[in-house]
């Protein structure tokens, strides 16, 4: 590599030299910045100028997050953090960290390369620094997402004022297959206005049993239809790819072999999203980012009907908070509307549960009401279903983005659907075919939610999980 041009006077290269206490020695960009324009996280060339590998991709170079993560080393946070997360999923992070990394190596380098995982580790847990500028920098780093919060209740977190873009994305494009409970959808974005997707129903939750095993007919289905997404052209065109999966995968007790299926059928490996981590990237989905970014003004907050689990999350004053019921669309209608159409007590029964969980979030993250009672709640998920419904229209191509969901119309529709057999069900304009049946699951989580909380309308976004994953691929921090 080329050496560095000293003839350059960058603020930045003095900055980071003033930080770093030396010049650096090979590449680098700023990624993440504090409000005063001074660096925080810098990403690092895979090579020095003098041809030596440099593992660490990110950086932290804030003198005050990196006093503040040495108090905490000192603590035995290390220990602690590596009891706490599991090691599948700390591998994991390592794993993309390092092929984050080593895809920068030119193709004709024939020298040492970088090696191991977050700042050059093996196995386990060395540095908390490197992993939270790793998180920083928009990585699913668990351990930086665990040193964030050990930060936050220490008041030293740090908070960008603005989305983080780890690069220019003017020329990159982001490919995310998203193995949802209900379906497998593909969403490939730029991380503004260009954006398209596909959408694959699967049943995938139905074909998990009660004690965790995927019957044959729907893994075969879901391989199909991984195959079929992987050969789009828009898949095959994107510089950054991922592959994650959510609730009904989590419940599969053959982990590996899912994993296996996935990178069979993909070449990728599988990320199996925490639920927080589900509610974390819906809710930087549903916010977009750029041109594609929600108008809003003041605090939002997104509401995630999925087919097996539903996620709320917001950002407030400190970071990220989110909550999951285990319930989706699909295990209200299976677990209590047995009937067709459902009886009475079956619907109260459901709604009787739904309520507890909401309780639950009202008791365990009160911050999230508040955003309910007094800023915008964006709606995704089985929501966008329930407003093409509501609207009438079959169309794919009907733009649903921004379309105002009401209580009052929410109401309307739940009293209609209760009391249709899934025959007439079918006939309502706008209803597909492959969600008649759970719609109705669908709505009770709805009513229930927009009752509990007195929320009198919603803002439908056609963006959610893959979306967010996109934008954490292209750069930007989730949420």
């Amino acid at each position: 590599m080329p050496p560095p041009d000293e003839s350059l006077d960058s603020s930045d290269d003095d900055l980071v030299a003033e930080l770093l206490g030396r010049r650096p020695q090979g590449d680098y960009h700023v990624v993440v910045r504090r409000a005063d324009g001074n660096p925080v996280v810098i990403a690092n060339a895979p090579l020095l100028y003098s041809g030596r590998p440099m593992p660490t991709r990110y950086w932290l170079i804030d003198k005050a997050l990196n006093k503040a993560i040495g108090t905490l080393e000192s603590t035995g946070a290390v220990d602690r953090v590596e009891a706490e997360i599991p090691v599948d999923v700390l591998n994991a992070a390592h794993a993309a960290y390092a092929a984050e990394r080593d895809a920068l190596v030119p193709a004709d380098h024939d020298g040492p390369v970088p090696y191991g995982g977050v700042g050059g580790t093996r196995i386990g847990v060395k540095c908390l620094h490197a992993h939270y500028a790793y998180f920083l920098a928009g990585g699913d780093d668990p351990v930086g997402a665990w040193v964030d919060v050990q930060l936050a209740e220490a008041g030293a977190a740090f908070r960008p004022t603005t989305p983080v873009s780890a690069v220019d994305t003017s020329s990159r494009r982001a490919a995310v297959i998203d193995i949802g409970s209900g379906s497998s959808k593909l969403v490939v974005t730029d991380g503004g206005g260009q954006r398209t997707s596909r959408t694959v129903f699967t049943g995938l939750v139905a074909g998990v049993s009660s004690k965790g095993v995927l019957s044959e007919q729907v893994e075969e289905s879901l391989r199909t239809s991984l195959i079929d997404l992987c050969g789009d052209a828009a898949w095959r065109a994107a510089t950054e790819r991922a592959v994650i999966a959510t609730a009904a995968v989590r419940r599969i007790t053959d982990q590996a072999g899912m994993a296996d299926l996935v990178r069979d059928a993909t070449g990728h490996e599988l990320e199996v999203l925490s639920a927080a981590q589900e509610a974390r990237y819906a809710l930087a989905g549903a916010i977009g980012r750029d041109e594609d970014a929600v108008d809003h003004s003041g605090p939002v907050a997104v509401f995630d009907i999925g087919a097996g689990s539903t996620e709320f999350a917001h950002e407030g004053a400190e970071g990220i908070e989110t909550f999951s019921i285990p319930l989706g669309a699909v295990d209200v209608t299976t677990t209590y509307l047995h009937s067709d159409p459902p009886r009475p007590d079956e619907l109260s029964a459901a709604l009787s549960v739904i309520e507890l969980y909401l309780t639950d979030l009202r008791r365990e993250v009160p911050g999230l009401v508040e955003t309910f009672d007094r800023g915008t709640v964006l709606a995704i998920g089985a929501n966008l279903t329930i407003a093409r419904v509501e609207i009438g229209t079959a169309d794919p191509a009907f733009p649903l983005d921004g379309v105002v969901l009401t209580r009052e119309a929410a109401e309307d529709l739940f009293r209609t659907l209760v009391t249709e057999t899934i025959e007439d069900r079918a006939y309502n304009p706008g209803m597909p075919p492959e969600h008649v049946v759970d719609i109705v699951g669908a709505m009770c989580l709805l009513v229930e939610f927009m009752r509990q909380f007195g929320v009198d309308e919603m803002i439908i976004r056609q963006r959610g999980v893959a979306d967010g994953r996109a934008l954490a691929l292209l750069g930007s921090r989730p949420g």
